[in-house]
């Protein structure tokens, strides 16, 4: 009886710019995702494939950026706390709710940026003590001072 080989099930691997294959990683992956895929690897001129490792890649590289899962996590919860509140603000002003129209446009700057405080101050280690907020004022206030400073300097 002669046996024959198994040949691989797909497609065959590809290889790299140095002649070496890569690995495969196969997943699953909604109907959704892959029609959103599909989009940004037209519109990069990337195959599907590629456009997947490019994103893949683009995250982890990100996460290592923001110093890991943690800050990851809480620079996305600040953007997001922002975004929502600049926008949901200027919507009830009966202003744009467009951000490029909200952050050019103090109050509801002032608004986004006093929920992420607030977001941050939720977070804290241990809860905010009244030494916390005198801190946190003092900073601030000499960041006013300092900006107020340079734009003296900077004057004829």
């Amino acid at each position: 009886m002669a046996t024959t080989e198994k040949r691989p099930v797909g497609r065959p691997r590809t290889r790299n710019s140095k002649g070496v294959p890569g690995d495969y990683v196969g997943f699953r992956a909604s109907r959704d995702l892959k029609r959103r895929l599909e989009e940004a690897a037209a519109v990069s001129g990337r195959s599907l494939s590629t456009e997947a490792q490019f994103r893949l890649e683009s995250s982890f590289s990100e996460e290592s950026a923001l110093g890991g899962p943690d800050l990851r996590r809480l620079a996305y919860l600040m953007i997001g706390a922002f975004a929502h509140s600049g926008t949901v603000y200027a919507r009830s002003l009966g202003r744009s709710d467009d951000p490029r129209s909200w952050l050019a446009d103090r109050e509801c700057f002032r608004f986004g940026m006093a929920r992420v405080i607030e977001g941050l101050a939720l977070q804290f280690p241990g809860g905010l003590s009244k030494d916390d907020l005198f801190y946190i004022e003092q900073s601030l206030t000499w960041t006013l001072a300092r900006r107020e400073r340079r734009a003296q300097e900077s004057m004829p």
